[in-house]
């Protein structure tokens, strides 16, 4: 099964930002769910598959993810939201008996790692989405 992240790799949480969205109005809810865009359709259609198992973020409300995922991704209501603030990433993956995960930031894939977990970071310089990253990672060659 698949794990990922919720900002930065289901969300574009960058561009929100870049358009003038604040941290505190996106983690409150408050921008939810229509003005917080999805990374890409790629990652929706990655929820839709059936392959990802749980969403993990660190945020401690999980209300706003909750209703995010619900907004554009109805489809998707049997994916478990985790928040990953007090166990850390590498836990919860292994709890949900998650393979891979893709996640932005670097500390996290290390984690997970330490759990034996393939940890696959999405470089948003590298890549144009997290599902080009995991198809790099899984068939060796950039897309």
């Amino acid at each position: 099964m698949i794990g990922l992240d919720f900002d930065g790799v289901i969300n574009d949480f960058e561009q929100y930002l870049e358009k003038g969205g604040t941290v505190e109005e996106a983690l409150s809810g408050e921008a939810f769910p229509e003005e917080l865009k999805p990374m890409c359709e790629e990652v929706l259609d990655l929820l839709r598959s059936g392959l990802v198992s749980v969403i993990i973020t660190n945020r401690d409300d999980l209300r706003p993810v909750r209703e995010w995922i619900s907004y554009w991704v109805p489809e998707a209501k049997d994916v478990e939201i985790e928040s990953s603030a007090e166990t850390g990433k590498g836990k919860i993956c292994k709890d949900y008996n998650v393979l891979v995960f893709v996640d932005d930031d670097r500390k996290h894939i290390d984690d997970v790692e330490k759990f034996g977990v393939i940890g696959v970071y999405f470089d948003r310089k590298k890549y144009e989405t997290p599902v080009a990253a995991l198809l790099d990672y899984l068939f060796g060659r950039t897309f």
